[in-house]
């Protein structure tokens, strides 16, 4: 595909004013959707939404440290890694109540899911909802956040910087991955973090990126998709042997669905090296 693919959004040569135009949007969008969750916290596709916001923010304000001066970047990441670990909590019981409707043919553990979904998602909710407790987490003033290395940025341009920096975290990716036990669910989580960073970047600056590495961006979303399904898997087994061993009357039907996860589980993994390995090859073609 030769098509360059867009965002939503010139990309300006100024790196400055390209990075808050980014940062400004996602954190209206998230405010937006955060008004959304506090009106209506059962909705999943808004936590989704949330979590793809935040995602894009730690992404970037991590990505500009070398021409924004220490201290902004820590303050602000905190704020965003708090609510993301609260969404991340309701999103696998989000998922794990999906695959409760699809395989588990009682519908106990659908409704004790759900029950405990609506818990956490209520929790969440009054939190935000308090003005103390909310101002903490949201929102985000980035203009005034960001203490800029005027020198740095006056330095490079939009395109330069992104190009210089993708090359530093595909070449430490590649490292990563070779030292990576796909096997092992922390190393793979590790990997899959790094992964994320690199396509959250690539898909912000897409317009500005050749066709090599447009590609890439499409081998690795692939490559994190299905990680993400295994990790999704992974997470479901856990929260269900945690209630296997909190409630001994859902005992044998948590397990056996657990089994049946971890079946699941493998049979995605079989796919992950060749995955990885395309990946690979394509990461060295654009380097």
């Amino acid at each position: 595909m030769n098509k360059k693919e867009s965002t939503s959004f010139e990309i300006d040569t100024d790196l400055k004013k390209t990075v808050l135009k980014i940062l400004v949007s996602a954190s209206n969008r998230l405010d937006s959707e955060t008004a959304s969750f506090i009106s209506d916290p059962s909705d999943a596709e808004t936590v989704h939404k949330m979590r793809l916001e935040i995602r894009k923010m730690r992404s970037l304000s991590s990505f500009i440290k070398k021409i924004a001066k220490s201290g902004c970047y820590n303050s602000i990441n905190g704020r965003l890694k708090l609510l993301n670990k609260s969404l991340a909590a309701i999103r696998d019981l989000d998922i794990l109540v999906l695959n409760c409707r699809q395989y588990n043919k009682s519908g106990r553990l659908t409704s004790i899911m759900s029950t405990e979904r609506t818990v956490l998602s209520n929790r969440l909710r009054k939190e935000m909802s308090n003005p103390d407790r909310g101002q903490k987490m949201l929102p985000i003033d980035w203009p005034a956040a960001i203490e800029w290395d005027n020198q740095a940025i006056h330095e490079t341009t939009t395109s330069d910087y992104v190009k210089k920096e993708l090359i530093v975290m595909l070449k430490r990716y590649l490292k990563l991955g070779k030292n990576t036990d796909f096997s092992v669910p922390n190393q793979l989580h590790k990997f899959r973090i790094a992964g994320k960073k690199i396509k959250n970047i690539m898909e912000l600056f897409l317009p500005i990126l050749d066709i090599k590495e447009q590609k890439l961006y499409r081998r690795l979303k692939k490559l994190l998709q299905l990680i993400g399904d295994i990790h999704d898997f992974t997470a479901s087994r856990c929260i269900l042997t945690e209630l296997s061993k909190k409630d001994s009357g859902l005992s044998d039907e948590a397990n056996e669905l657990a089994r049946y996860f971890k079946k699941i589980e493998k049979k995605k993994a079989k796919c992950l090296h060749a995955d990885w390995h395309r990946a690979e090859n394509t990461i060295k073609s654009v380097l």
